[in-house]
């Protein structure tokens, strides 16, 4: 893993990445496991997962999450569902081949906030939001939220509550925007408004960047399909998933061509360090930054290692040790 070299003074007298990382998780900027040891972290999950299978790494994502036995899994919100594409029949199928189920509710769905004020007080479909406010209420200790998709549910809760949210929340992982091109990113443009709002915030945030943390999967090599039941059905998720865009690009390869692909994977930092798991820097650098967002989302400035600010940012992927990671819960 290669290192920063910054000349931020604050880099702590020289502290590279790595040990920046294992400062940031005993530091109490992540406090799950400081308010009652060995007790798993309370979490909250936002997804934009759908049966018809816009993005395969969702499934994975989900699976893991599910089979981590480091977090209380409080719930999951469907946050841009759509009719008939919803994802509740694959969580019903990934929920029992994992042996462990959770409320799902929907989000907001594909609503997008008109100002950065929108407390979307007037749209259907509250109930992600109102998860999102119940479960901080009602537990004793802090609650990390992971959005893999639309910010919209966790913004909106934010700007109805926000004292409660700086008491409650252990950190906010948004899989979302991009931190070395001046794009938007899928994710983003779901709801930029939503996206600057946290991101301007004085949260904790672990920032989840779709250029600087992606790398490759090969799940046909590393899954056994006689594992287990959910690696099976991963598979032959995957399967479908290439087959199906095949057909809608009119590719019409010859279908062989897919059975060993495997896929690029995205959110997996931000479940290991909700897990609060030790090896987490050998995974990965975790890098306190300043960052700016113009109102679209897009990146305007980034710095690395300015000491006590509220955003981390997820940089310098390690491909093969994240593998191990996924397979290691999936086939548990």
């Amino acid at each position: 893993m290669k290192n920063q070299k910054l000349t931020v003074g604050a880099y702590l007298a020289g502290l590279g990445p790595i040990a920046m990382t294992y400062l940031f998780l005993l530091s109490g900027a992540v406090t799950c496991r400081a308010q009652e040891a060995g007790a798993p972290c309370p979490v909250l999950y936002s997804t934009d997962l759908y049966y018809t299978i816009d993005d395969i790494d969702d499934h994975f994502d989900a699976a893991t999450l599910l089979k981590l036995p480091e977090v209380d899994l409080k719930g999951i919100i469907l946050d841009n569902h759509h009719y008939p594409s919803d994802g509740e029949k694959v969580l019903e199928k990934l929920m029992g081949l994992s042996g462990h189920t959770v409320p799902v509710v929907k989000g907001l769905g594909q609503f997008e906030m008109r100002s950065f004020e929108d407390k979307a007080l007037y749209v259907d479909d509250q109930e992600g939001v109102d998860l999102i406010l119940k479960t901080l209420r009602e537990s004793d200790r802090k609650v990390a939220l992971i959005a893999v998709g639309s910010m919209t549910d966790f913004a909106v809760a934010y700007l109805r509550d926000p004292a409660l949210w700086m008491r409650k929340i252990d950190a906010v992982y948004m899989v979302a925007g991009s931190a070395e091109s001046p794009v938007q990113d899928y994710n983003v443009m779901l709801d930029p408004k939503a996206f600057v709002v946290l991101m301007r915030s004085n949260l904790p945030i672990v920032w989840v960047p779709v250029d600087s943390s992606m790398w490759y999967f090969p799940a046909q090599q590393m899954l056994v399909p006689e594992k287990n039941g959910l690696s099976h059905f991963l598979l032959q998720e995957l399967l479908y998933w290439y087959l199906r865009n095949d057909w809608k690009a009119n590719v019409h390869k010859d279908r062989y061509e897919y059975y060993g692909l495997g896929r690029w994977m995205w959110s997996t930092p931000a479940f290991v360090l909700a897990a609060h798991d030790t090896q987490a820097a050998e995974m990965f650098d975790l890098i306190p930054c300043k960052v700016s967002f113009d109102d679209r989302g897009v990146i305007k400035n980034l710095q690395l290692g300015v000491a006590n600010s509220n955003v981390r940012v997820v940089k310098n992927v390690n491909g093969k040790r994240l593998n191990e990671f996924i397979v290691s819960r999936i086939t548990r």
